[in-house]
This record gives structure tokens, sequence and C-alpha cells, in this order.
């Protein structure tokens, strides 16, 4: 669980880095260029469905942002998240920091996906990006903490790729969940520990058990 917690920690604050660059990139604000940037750090395919940038306020807005498990994994969504906005700190951002005054997340979906041989996507990406030189090494912003995080998370769905018959869709009974002053990464990463103990998390993220039933058809769903 703390492996899961610290992957998903180090993958936040690699995510908000590599968005908040572009404020400094006014001649490159694309979605294309973002998402290539986010892809080449996660090793995840990334869409964008909108990108709203405040010229001259410090603003940032996804929407529709969808991650996708590797194909080892499926190849389907691994997060569907209708909005990211931040609210950042632009005199710190140009210090090398990123402090964040809001974060707002609504996550429609995360998928835990395993595949059946006691191999899950999480634990598999999370110690590919923790290698030594790997994305988390490479982040060229210091975290200066969150000021607000209100997160909502909809649905956590636990996918067997040999064994259907296993699959979980669990609500995790996260709405608008506030935390404030996260002003280090000991705090942030407190504060995912808090939320994957919630029981629909905990179930979801708990460590897989390989299957020895033969493989059978999966169903991907729809992107």
């Amino acid at each position: 669980m703390k492996f899961v917690v610290r992957w998903l920690f180090r993958l936040l604050v690699l995510t908000l880095v590599l968005a908040l660059a572009l404020v400094l990139l006014k001649d490159v604000l694309l979605e294309e260029y973002l998402e290539g940037r986010l892809q080449r750090a996660t090793g995840l395919e990334v869409r964008i469905g909108r990108l709203e940038t405040g010229l001259f306020t410090p603003l940032l807005t996804f929407e529709d942002l969808r991650l996708y498990n590797p194909p080892e994994f499926g190849g389907a969504p691994f997060l569907v998240a209708p909005e990211v906005h931040v609210v950042y700190d632009r005199p710190a951002l140009a210090r090398g920091v990123v402090h964040l005054r809001l974060l707002r997340v609504h996550v429609a979906e995360l998928v835990v996906v395993e595949d059946g041989r006691g191999g899950q996507n999480l634990r598999a990406l999370g110690a590919r990006w923790l290698t030594p030189g790997g994305p988390a090494g490479r982040a060229p912003f210091r975290f200066g903490g969150i000021d607000t995080v209100n997160l909502t998370l909809d649905r956590v769905r636990r996918v067997n790729l040999l064994r259907p018959d296993r699959n979980l869709a669990l609500d995790p009974g996260i709405r608008q969940q506030v935390f404030q002053s996260l002003r280090a990464s000991n705090d942030l990463a407190w504060a995912l520990a808090q939320l994957a103990a919630r029981p629909g998390l905990a179930a979801a993220l708990a460590p897989p058990a390989p299957t020895n039933a033969p493989p059978s058809r999966p169903v991907s769903p729809a992107r």
C-alpha cells in the first residue's frame, strides 16, 4: 500500500509540474504538446479533451483528461477525470517552485487492472516510474505545497483480465473531500494514505493474487 501511495504522489507532482511548465511556454500552449510530454513522462497514453489556460490569471483547467493502461494491462482507460482545475502561485513558479493555491480534481473512474498472473497495473507502472533515472528523478521544479485540495472520486473498478467474474466496481465515497495546508511532500503522501485507507479504495488497491484459470476473452471498456 505504501508503495502505491508513494507512486501516486510522485505521478501527481510530475503531472502538475509538466502542466505548469506550459505557462512558461506561451508559444506552445497546445494540447498535443502537453499530451506528448505527459506520455513520455509517465509511459502512458494521454488524451486531453480540452485545456484552458489563463494568460493573465494563474489558472489551468483540464477537461476530459484520460490516462490509458499499457497494452499488457488491456490498453483501456486507467484514469478518467472530467475536470482538473489548478490555481497556482506564479511568483513561486518563476523561482522553480510548484506551489498550488487550489487543486480541484474530479475523477470519474480509476481502474486497477490485474493480469491474472500476479501483476497489477499500479504496481508495474510504479516500479518502472520509480527506477533510478526514471521520471521521478527528472522533475525540473520543487514541490512547494498545496493550500487546498478538493477531490471527488466517483468510482473505482478492479479488473482481472483472465477472470472477469472477479471484477469489482466500488464506490469509495469520496465527494468533495478537502485537505488543506499540505506544505510538504510528506503532507501530500499522508493525505493520499488517508484516501487509500477508505474501504472502497483499500479493496481495489490490495495486492493481486495469481489466477490459475485459463485465459478468457476480456471485455475492454470503450474509450
